[in-house]
C-alpha cells in the first residue's frame, strides 16, 4: 500500500475573483480585468475595510501583491493560478 502525502485536500477555487488579465483578454473586450483590484478600490473610496487575512496567509500574496496582500515566509496552503485552455469565454 502507498502512503500518500495528504489524507485529505480541501480545494477553493475563486472563479471570477480575477487578479488579471488572461493574455487572449483583448480578444474578449476584457484588458482590463481585475475583479480584486476593483473591489479593493471601492472599499478604498466608500471608506471600506478590505482585508483578506486567511487568503493572505494561504498564499495569495505570493501569486498577487497589493490590496492588503503580501508574501508570508511559510504559507499554510498549496498556491496556484490557473486558466482555460479552451478559446472563448
Amino acid at each position: 500500500m502507498t502512503k500518500t502525502l495528504f489524507d485529505r485536500v480541501i480545494l477553493i477555487v475563486l472563479d471570477s475573483v480575477g487578479i488579471g488579465a488572461a493574455p487572449d483578454a483583448s480578444r474578449f473586450g476584457d484588458e482590463n480585468a481585475n475583479t480584486l483590484k476593483h473591489i479593493s478600490e471601492w472599499c478604498e473610496k466608500e471608506k471600506f475595510n478590505f482585508a483578506l487575512p486567511n487568503l493572505n496567509n494561504w498564499g495569495l500574496g505570493h501569486i498577487v501583491s497589493g490590496y492588503g496582500l503580501n508574501k508570508v515566509a511559510q504559507p499554510k496552503a498549496a498556491y496556484g493560478v490557473m486558466q482555460e485552455i479552451s478559446p472563448g469565454k
